[in-house]
């Protein structure tokens, strides 16, 4: 699992917890990377979890099964165009306003990826379910 835009390393740590053996959490933020080493320290998580400072276009090369992503609408979409993002079996991409999530969306859909489910928060804010495999689009609003 990699979780780009980590922030606290919440979702890290909720992916180790539920059996991840392996997580990724990168953020461009120095004061989130400490927060987050800070987070995996008190779980005790340190063999499963790696933390990182750093651009999160620069990992959407490395291979993973769930990419989680909570990202600015410009980042989102320059590693939608990345192949091996696209790749990831599972993708779910926050951080979107609507209109942006639609514009995400279709960018999926062109490359054949389906959203699985979206989620819409307060009518501002969008969570997109991304699968690499066809499955019926569902939202949850």
């Amino acid at each position: 699992m990699i979780d780009l835009g980590t922030g606290t390393g919440i979702l890290a740590v909720a992916a180790a917890r539920l059996g991840a053996t392996r997580v990724l959490a990168v953020d461009l933020n120095p004061l989130c990377v400490k927060t987050s080493k800070r987070n995996i320290e008190l779980n005790h998580l340190e063999s499963v979890v790696e933390v990182l400072e750093g651009d999160a276009e620069d990992f959407v090369e490395k291979a993973a099964d769930l990419v989680v992503a909570n990202s600015h609408f410009e980042v989102l979409k320059e590693m939608v165009e990345k192949e091996s993002f696209r790749k990831t079996s599972w993708l779910i991409l926050s951080g979107l306003m609507r209109s942006q999530g639609k514009d995400i969306k279709a960018r999926l859909e062109r490359w054949g990826l389906t959203v699985v489910k979206e989620w819409d928060g307060e009518g501002t804010w969008v969570t997109i379910l991304v699968s690499a495999t066809p499955r019926s689009v569902t939202s949850d609003r």
